[in-house]
């Protein structure tokens, strides 16, 4: 290294040293062809430990040295010296870059400044020589070169208010990926969740249009329903499971659930009065026979006697001669009634028969229990059930993102814009599982086979939330497990706080763009591995496309200006004043 003295130490401590500088000290000048400045904040600097060992740090703070009042307001000092104060960033140990501080030097140790050369040999320690996003905030010669292979074996965050460049430095960590997929296995695949329309200019990638296809909704499960509908833990998932577990049961089935139902409205003694219990016995005897309701007519109130109820019961029993089935269970156990292909309509008709399975058990306040949640359903069956809609079996091929479905790229968007927050977390929840199920395949010992699936979720605050019951979300489970099974997401959000604490917890690569929001600061700082005080109070300031990189992925953390190109304009607003 090049020992350009700037100062000396004053202090140190675990976290940050304090070194104090005459002015003369950091002029500029002229080395070896390199002009050498002291930029002020977010410079490197330097302290040789050892013959062996250099310690880098990053300047946080600087004042004047008279600025803490500890020295006459007449000294020559509150003028000719300055104090930095500085966090350490990591070691080189025999020429070679070591994350994390070793030993911290001394009082009254030299301090030197860091020029270009020396930034750029440091960088190249600690990149693969693949990729590069643009150059260091105050080098703006020094480009570092960024360690791919632990940016892909991680999940990553994007963050930033509107505005800040998040989507730009997707675009441009895609291109710059696709410029080296050469290195890529060959079963890589990145997966972009486009939620408004911000990657459509990617001419490398592929695109699936979610408008021109459907979800199989038969492979739908719990979890994906869960997902979409928020249930409530007590009162509204037990309905919504019972309802999809009817929902798979075909109309032959189904008809011996109209005459246990039946009975069970019968033999209801909680109805308030007959009238409200023929009520409930005709809706089902009606489904069982739609053209003979002789028995059901003949079943009647006199004064306080009941007619020819046995009659009645003689019908319906009728259903149920020669069968086992004594309960809707017993129906749904049978496997040669369960069918895979099922539509909106199943499903709206099983929310009816749990509705009144929940009734005639004296439960008459489940529909009024369940309104938030069937509001939603109702809402996904208006919007996306029609002939166009995302929900209708009849709208185009079944969405699939396994390997044999992408070919011929590594690079796709699935176009998501015009779906509401509902149908986003519906659709969203069924790709992300269905992606990681299909690795699980891939037992331990075939580790080498699994394909490489990445996806790219924008807009996440939308639909990765911290999961609300005993159960993870999908996003989480990948976010623990992922790794194992080579699925990686990536989280680009505009409101970190919403985001899920465990899927942000396992990211080990965060490009962090400005953000103002004091909920969203402190959540940074409380969830963003070496996100120090110093670091996030730097990202209110930030300029558009300037990101802080930080966490596991990066030895040091550092902010980067993204060199977007033609990716920078996609994202310009328009302006209406010409």
């Amino acid at each position: 290294m090049n020992n350009w003295a700037i100062g000396e130490v004053e202090l140190t401590s675990p976290s940050y040293i304090e070194f104090s500088v005459k002015p003369n000290d950091i002029s500029d000048r002229l080395h070896d062809g390199i002009v050498q400045s002291i930029r002020g904040v977010n410079d490197f600097v330097y302290c040789n430990i050892s013959w062996n060992i250099t310690v880098i740090f990053r300047v946080s703070k600087i004042r004047n040295q008279g600025y803490d009042g500890n020295l006459s307001p007449n000294s020559l000092d509150t003028i000719n010296r300055m104090i930095f104060t500085a966090e350490p960033m990591g070691t080189v140990v025999d020429s070679k870059f070591k994350p994390g501080v070793l030993r911290s030097p001394m009082v009254g140790m030299p301090i030197y400044g860091a020029d270009e050369k020396v930034l750029s040999s440091l960088f190249s320690q600690i990149g693969d020589h693949l990729i590069s996003l643009g150059p260091i905030n105050n080098y703006p010669k020094v480009k570092p070169e960024l360690n791919l292979s632990k940016i892909l074996t991680s999940h990553i965050a994007i963050l930033g208010n509107t505005g800040s460049g998040k989507s730009t430095t997707l675009r441009v960590l895609l291109d710059r990926i696709n410029s080296v997929k050469k290195h890529l296995k060959r079963s890589a695949r990145f997966i972009v969740f486009d939620v408004h329309g911000d990657y459509s200019n990617l001419g490398f990638a592929k695109h699936l249009y979610m408008n021109k296809m459907h979800l199989p909704l038969g492979k739908l499960t719990v979890d994906d329903w869960e997902s979409a509908l928020l249930p409530s833990e007590k009162s509204q998932k037990p309905v919504l499971r019972r309802a999809i577990q009817i929902a798979h049961c075909n109309l032959s089935g189904q008809r011996f659930i109209y005459a246990i139902l039946a009975k069970m409205a019968v033999a209801d003694t909680t109805q308030e009065s007959f009238v409200t219990l023929k009520r409930a016995v005709t809706k089902w005897y009606e489904k069982i026979y739609p053209n003979d309701e002789a028995a059901l007519n003949k079943w009647i109130q006199h004064f306080t006697e009941i007619e020819n109820q046995e009659s009645l019961m003689n019908k319906l029993d009728q259903v149920l001669d020669g069968t086992s089935f004594a309960t809707i269970d017993d129906v749904l156990m049978e496997k040669s009634f369960y069918k895979d292909d099922i539509s909106l309509t199943d499903f709206k008709e099983s929310f009816e028969i749990t509705f009144g399975e929940e009734e005639v058990q004296g439960d008459r306040r489940a529909r009024i229990n369940t309104e938030t949640m069937m509001s939603r359903f109702r809402n996904l069956d208006s919007r996306y059930g029609g002939p166009k809609g995302i929900l209708n079996r009849m709208n185009g091929a079944e969405i699939s993102l396994n390997q044999q479905d992408l070919k011929g790229s590594k690079f796709w968007i699935v176009d998501l814009t015009g779906l509401d927050d509902d149908a986003l977390r519906l659709v969203s929840n069924y790709l992300a599982r269905s992606v990681f199920e299909n690795s699980l395949h891939f037992s331990n010992q075939h580790r080498n086979k699994i394909p490489f699936n990445y996806l790219y979720l924008d807009e996440a605050h939308r639909y990765v939330l911290q999961s609300q019951g005993v159960e993870s979300s999908i996003f989480e489970r990948i976010a623990r497990e992922g790794r194992k099974f080579n699925v990686y997401i990536g989280i680009i959000s505009q409101i970190p706080s919403e985001l899920s604490k465990i899927v942000l917890s396992q990211t080990g690569a965060f490009f962090i763009h400005r953000i103002q929001n004091s909920l969203d600061l402190n959540y940074i700082l409380a969830n963003v591995p070496s996100a120090t005080n110093d670091l996030v109070s730097r990202l209110p300031s930030l300029p558009h496309g300037t990101a802080l990189l930080s966490g596991n992925a990066f030895d040091i953390p550092f902010e980067l200006s993204v060199e977007a190109g033609e990716y920078g304009e996609a994202s310009k607003s328009i302006s209406p004043i010409h």
